[in-house]
């Protein structure tokens, strides 16, 4: 008993680790928020067409000797906001926006970096890497959520209407437009905060995954939002404890974790289940 309790806390002793933890469960309740909507709205391509175009955001804070990440939030954000504009305003359907626009911006983030003829490291924003969350990414990542929650919070009526029925929000005044291109807009900011934790190659993994659970176990929005971000909760801190005892990477052990409670959530979720806008 006593060395599976150690064998639990052992790490959290280490201030690398406890970053790591604060970090991790920073970005776990910041995606799970956002992916309830991803995944209600089947949004959950924008993640990696978001993820992977910005190579080019990264490249350009490298060329320009910036933040990588400072650089790439206004472009991660600029991406998904021209996903949204090119599925809105032209015969483009979404999926291939996502498909046009990252391509488009990997490429050109390829070709900064190679015209330079200097390779920077980018492997902790390619594969994650939480274990070395820096205090200036940890600060980023807690005004992201505060922001992220405080506005899905405040318009949590109208984007659950959007997500049911985009009509009939139109039809009781709802702002639908603008509010789709804010809801674009903090799934780009999620993105890019989460690339130092999870990578670029598997954070959509925990916008999607957890938020799929919970809406397997949960008959209604706020509790599948509340059952993701305790699977995404857990999933962090499972895998932060898998990455330091096996030496495997942090990202892909945490998405492990979140892959292995989804797996859970179709065991216990048989039933066919209606999401319902309103908590009883």
């Amino acid at each position: 008993m006593d060395s599976a309790f150690g064998w639990l806390i052992e790490p959290l002793s280490l201030p690398f680790m406890q970053r790591a933890l604060l970090g991790a469960v920073g970005v776990s309740v910041l995606c799970a928020v956002v992916g309830t909507f991803v995944v209600l709205l089947g949004l959950a391509f924008i993640g990696e067409g978001v993820s992977h175009g910005s190579l080019a955001g990264l490249a350009l804070g490298f060329i320009l000797k910036l933040d990588l990440l400072l650089v790439s939030v206004p472009f991660g954000i600029g991406l998904a906001l021209l996903i949204g504009y090119l599925a809105e305003r032209t015969r483009t359907r979404f999926d291939a926006a996502v498909g046009v626009v990252f391509a488009t911006s990997a490429a050109v983030g390829i070709a900064l970096i190679s015209a330079v003829r200097v390779f920077p490291d980018l492997n902790s924003y390619l594969f994650g890497n939480v274990l070395a969350i820096r205090p200036v990414d940890l600060a980023l990542l807690g005004i992201a959520a505060v922001v992220v929650i405080a506005v899905v919070l405040l318009l949590q009526k109208e984007l659950i209407l959007l997500a049911f029925d985009p009509e009939m929000a139109r039809v009781m005044g709802v702002p639908t437009r603008a509010i789709y291109y804010l809801l674009l807009g903090l799934i780009g900011l999620t993105v890019i905060v989460c690339l130092r934790t999870l990578g670029v190659i598997l954070v959509t993994a925990l916008l999607v995954i957890p938020a799929s659970a919970g809406r397997q176990l949960a008959d209604r929005v706020p509790t599948m939002m509340l059952t993701a971000v305790v699977v995404s909760c857990l999933s962090a801190f499972g895998g932060l404890l898998l990455s330091y005892h096996l030496s495997i990477s942090s990202g892909a052990s945490i998405v492990l974790c979140s892959a292995l409670c989804f797996a859970v959530s179709l065991g216990l979720g048989r039933r066919p289940v209606r999401l319902l806008p309103r908590a009883a």
